[in-house]
């Protein structure tokens, strides 16, 4: 548990200070272990079971299918993509997402880490039309089927006879059932997946670290969290040590 030592108004709050409130805070985390418990990663195999299950004569699954992709190869949070339901003014648009011949070009212009207009985040997704899973070939795809001004959120469903831009809970729901649908436990897995996998993919396809922290927008080495070693990782450890011996 971490406790702020400010106040709102910056002054410091020196109770929180204290080396008895802090001995106190430690007793009360022995007596109360846990484990952090993190959604599980999306993989690769994972968006392909996906992709299998979705029903593409609805046309929403061209947008949502579009969204997982995007989240996995941007390594984004969903407030990158997406709003909630009173306020979609910080969610990406079409005109934040730019077609070149092989890639596109995502400019972000607001996230956790982009509060004021700072700077813009652009990150690039290249093409793969061979791949079932090539996040070009899914935009364009959306766009057939969702044309919008460049000043609409990037993101549109079909509700009844109108359009309307995804939320976080739609975008939360659909992913939970369609999770399910694939014989995968809905509890294990968020939005937050996505990023988490995305994360791992490109650490196992050998992207250097310093370039993962910048594609995800981590300030810190917090996204050494979010990476998934499996044993052949770990054994590399073992291995390369006992061959230097």
């Amino acid at each position: 548990m971490e406790l702020s030592v400010t106040s709102t108004f910056d002054l410091p709050f020196i109770h929180f200070e204290s080396f008895y409130f802090r001995l106190f805070m430690k007793g009360l985390k022995r007596c109360n272990p846990h484990t952090v418990r993190a959604a599980l990663p999306i993989t690769p195999s994972i968006l392909l079971k996906i992709r299998e299950e979705l029903n593409f004569d609805d046309i929403n699954s061209y947008t949502y299918w579009c969204i997982f992709l995007f989240a996995f190869y941007l390594i984004c949070r969903k407030s990158n993509l997406v709003g909630t339901v009173d306020d979609s003014s910080k969610c990406l648009h079409r005109e934040n997402i730019s077609v070149f011949e092989d890639y596109l070009l995502v400019q972000f212009r607001w996230s956790k880490t982009i509060q004021f207009g700072e700077r813009v985040l652009e990150i690039p997704i290249v093409k793969n039309l061979s791949s079932p899973l090539c996040a070009f070939s899914a935009f364009k795809a959306m766009c057939a089927k969702f044309p919008a001004l460049a000043s609409s959120p990037a993101f549109l469903v079909l509700s009844g006879r109108k359009t309307k831009p995804v939320s976080y809970y739609m975008l939360q729901n659909f992913l939970k059932n369609i999770v399910e649908k694939i014989g995968l436990d809905p509890t294990q897995y968020s939005s937050h997946s996505f990023r988490r996998g995305g994360a791992t993919w490109a650490f196992q396809c050998g992207v250097p670290s310093e370039l993962i922290q910048l594609q995800g927008d981590w300030k810190s080495d917090a996204y050494k969290l979010y990476l998934r070693y499996g044993l052949n990782d770990k054994m590399q450890v073992s291995s390369k040590m006992m061959c230097r011996l």
